[in-house]
């Protein structure tokens, strides 16, 4: 019976001596981007139609991070965004206005 035990008890001895794989470190979270809306060098765009190359030229003309369409009587939240844009349409996507928020 002491033969048997002898072995087991060495294999557990050296079972504490092996590294254990450690979890990997929590890496940061990723910054937040840092654009400020500035909505003054794009009034040249109103009366154009909101399509993806014209968003894509506010978002980018404006420093924002977002834009958000707001068509008529369409619900928005209240909340300030420093980095984001609102580009306002008409019924026929046709921009009206172009606000930060």
């Amino acid at each position: 019976m002491i033969r048997i035990l002898l072995p087991a008890a060495a294999l557990f001895a050296t079972a504490a001596c092996i590294p254990q794989s450690q979890p990997p470190a929590p890496q940061p979270a990723p910054a937040p981007a840092s654009g400020t809306c500035n909505a003054d060098g794009v009034r040249d765009l109103i009366g154009k139609p909101l399509t993806e190359a014209v968003a894509k030229e506010i978002v980018a003309r404006t420093g924002s991070v977002s834009m958000r369409r707001i068509a008529p009587g369409m619900a928005v939240t209240m909340d300030y965004r420093e980095d984001r844009v609102n580009a306002y349409v008409d019924d026929a996507n046709v921009l009206t206005d172009i606000r930060c928020g």
